[in-house]
């Protein structure tokens, strides 16, 4: 357990010893006062001069659970973390009312890796806010909750917001892992014919004959940048999910999304990333972008293209890999804030 408690003070900068709200008067005689370092296009950037004096105390309380699992004959030991669970409120002592902030609560958890085959890991995530008021619709009382009519003391605080996620993720060498194949080292023997177990093979096309001389030849040298996964089972593949579930109980919505990435080297100096987000509640896509990479040896080259979400648009970068070089690059960019541009 690690308490925390801290004290903040903020003076009242609507005073005039700051200078930092002017009064003018208007046309009709009537007097504005205005904040000198916010304006209309400055507002969701710079943001507001605080108003108000405030001496406020915050609390936290984290907690740790652990597990430490390993041989006894071989002297391993290692540690792991069960659940985290923190929470925070905060009290301010020169407000005339509502002098305590929302309890705010997070939990989480998460198994080791390997567990069930291919899955990687399991991470579970919940946060919850408490209120230590009544309300009346959509506004607080100046009432502890608990002092209510009918209240349990099972129950003193209001729920507002809660949240849950569960994510986990996927990843194996190669995709014929993944699907349970073997690594095709077992061999199939059938007559005079030798096939790798979980190998499709092809018919050759009508037309082609091989040689003894072609036999005799030795294969073809190949450079170690062109040797890569030669069939689509052969690709190594992670695959991430992510489930997560919001109610806000006091405008009494919620919102349920699915999230899924997808990355995969296609060969060594091709690379494929794809990321989805569905709302299950509205049944429409949220997000949706795929990104491809390409090596070129002391360049690379990368498309990032989103066809619809918050942000749809493409994003195309060619420049030097070199982190003291960066700047040295061609970029093409049309649609929605993709990569800060």
């Amino acid at each position: 357990m690690t308490p925390t408690v801290s004290f903040r003070y903020r003076p009242d900068f609507a005073d005039e010893k700051w200078g930092y709200f002017e009064t003018a008067r208007l046309a009709d005689g009537r007097e504005y006062q205005y904040d000198r370092f916010r304006s209309a296009d400055q507002g969701s950037v710079v943001g507001a001069t605080p108003t108000g004096r405030s001496e406020a105390m915050s609390f936290s309380l984290a907690n740790l659970f652990q597990m430490k699992y390993g041989s006894a004959e071989e002297k391993t030991e290692k540690k792991f973390d069960l659940l985290k669970a923190n929470f925070s409120t905060a009290v301010d002592f020169k407000r005339d009312s509502l002098r305590w902030s929302d309890l705010t609560g997070s939990f989480g958890t998460s198994l080791p890796s390997s567990l069930f085959g291919p899955i990687e890991s399991i991470g579970l995530d919940f946060s919850t806010v408490h209120s230590f008021y009544e309300r009346e619709g959509t506004r607080a009382q100046n009432r502890f909750f608990w002092e209510r009519d009918g209240g349990a003391w099972y129950a003193p605080l209001d729920l507002l917001r809660a949240s849950g996620s569960v994510d986990f993720s996927i990843g194996a060498e190669t995709v014929s892992d993944l699907l349970r194949f073997s690594s095709g080292q077992e061999q199939i023997k059938s007559g005079d014919s030798t096939q790798a177990r979980g190998t499709l093979l092809l018919p050759e096309p009508p037309g082609t004959m091989k040689t003894e001389i072609e036999d005799d030849l030795p294969p073809l040298p190949q450079s170690p940048e062109a040797q890569g996964p030669e069939t689509f089972i052969d690709m190594p593949v992670r695959m991430s999910f992510n489930l997560r579930h919001s109610r806000d109980y006091v405008s009494d919505s919620k919102i349920t999304t699915l999230g899924t990435t997808v990355t995969s080297q296609l060969t060594p100096l091709w690379g494929f990333d794809f990321n989805y987000y569905f709302d299950l509640e509205r049944r429409i896509a949220q997000n949706a972008s795929v990104s491809i990479t390409r090596d070129l040896h002391c360049w690379e080259a990368q498309l990032s293209w989103s066809p619809v979400g918050y942000s749809p648009g493409y994003y195309l970068r060619i420049g030097l890999k070199s982190p003291q070089l960066r700047d040295v690059k061609i970029e093409r960019n049309q649609g929605g804030n993709i990569r800060g541009f």
